[in-house]
């Protein structure tokens, strides 16, 4: 009976141990399926992120090719333009020079006269050997002015395609007058009186506008203080503004 008790003893010590072996392998294996698990979704957590990276970065590349194109295309555009305008800038060119031997040939004639016809800065100027001069803040017009105004104007009325711009000049000397707020103002009545000249000798006034430039466009600006540049710059300048589509038969 004593041997039989301890056998059962021995029995069930046999039959615990290995419950207690299972539990640990079990609660072993569950806990690497639980780390597994964690794994599993932090790796699949990244392969999400991962994919919505290369969404983006697929867009970002896919907008910026977009703008590659538009940049491309709008550079063609640019560069059509500016071939254009070269091209057009040529025959602007060209078309001026007609103008301009269209002015010489139709003002030839009066060169006798004393008029001659000048490119100065891209603007052409009618001149006489004579310019109109006048006394320091004086805006009367001398004899000598009045008859070459007289010889323009013969010229304005034979020739109405063209417009004339008529510009006062001043010297370099401040103005202290009630009359003149100053050399801007003394130009501007400078150019005004011969226009009333040459509307008076017969000029239509639509051919005419008056300008004034102060001192600012000295025909002597090498030493403007001295008495003879003086006199120089106190002068009007007339400008030759034709009227192209009237001279295109010219041109012709």
């Amino acid at each position: 009976m004593k041997h039989l008790n301890l056998l059962l003893a021995l029995l069930v010590l046999a039959v615990a141990g290995q419950s207690c072996v299972s539990n640990k392998k079990y609660n072993a294996l569950m806990a690497e399926k639980d780390a597994l698990a964690q794994s599993l979704a932090d790796n699949q957590n990244k392969l999400k992120a991962m994919e919505a990276e290369k969404m983006q970065l697929s867009q970002e590349r896919d907008d910026l090719n977009s703008k590659m194109t538009m940049a491309q295309k709008d550079l063609d555009a640019m560069k059509s333009q500016l071939d254009a305008a070269k091209k057009s800038g040529e025959a602007s060119g060209t078309e001026l020079s007609k103008v301009k031997d269209a002015l010489k040939n139709a003002l030839s004639y009066y060169e006798k006269s004393g008029l001659t016809v000048q490119t100065r800065d891209d603007r052409m100027y009618l001149t006489n050997a004579q310019p109109i001069l006048f006394r320091s803040g004086s805006v009367r017009l001398s004899r000598e002015g009045k008859d070459f105004i007289a010889t323009l104007a013969e010229t304005l009325k034979a020739n109405p395609e063209l417009i004339m711009l008529v510009e006062g000049h001043t010297d370099n000397r401040s103005i202290s007058s009630a009359r003149y707020a100053d050399n801007w103002d003394l130009s501007v009545i400078r150019a005004t009186s011969v226009v009333r000249e040459l509307v008076k000798n017969g000029v239509d006034p639509k051919q005419l506008t008056a300008a004034g430039r102060g001192e600012h466009a000295p025909a002597d600006a090498a030493d403007p203080a001295t008495s003879d540049s003086r006199s120089a710059n106190r002068r009007t300048e007339f400008v030759v503004l034709p009227r192209l589509s009237a001279l295109s038969g010219l041109m012709k």
